[in-house]
């Protein structure tokens, strides 16, 4: 029986039932016995997103883009080494909301 300082920590969870860092500690071990019922499936070509990055002249400012051109972030530079990003909220040109 495992006991912590003369208590059983499991004495107040029933029968058969883990706490789930326990269960997670046992998974890591490599001696879990629950099966799993169900697994998850690879993604297809078609799962997948194509994505693109539109550049500003200046080299300033960078967009990604939805497939459909609609901007989803925009990252504007600050300094020499540091960017801001922001959500893209819509409009011609886009506005961003952030940092």
């Amino acid at each position: 029986t495992f006991e912590v300082g003369g208590m059983n920590p499991y004495s107040r969870v029933r029968a058969g039932e883990w706490l789930a860092f326990d269960l997670a500690d046992v998974m890591e071990c490599g001696s879990a016995c629950q099966l799993t019922d169900h697994f998850e499936e690879a993604q297809t070509k078609q799962m997948g997103r194509e994505l693109s990055v539109y550049r500003s002249d200046d080299k300033s400012e960078h967009t990604l883009a939805a497939e459909d051109d609609r901007p989803l972030l925009i990252a504007r530079t600050v300094g020499e080494r540091d960017a801001d990003i922001y959500i893209a909220t819509g409009g011609d040109p886009p506005c961003a909301m952030g940092p």
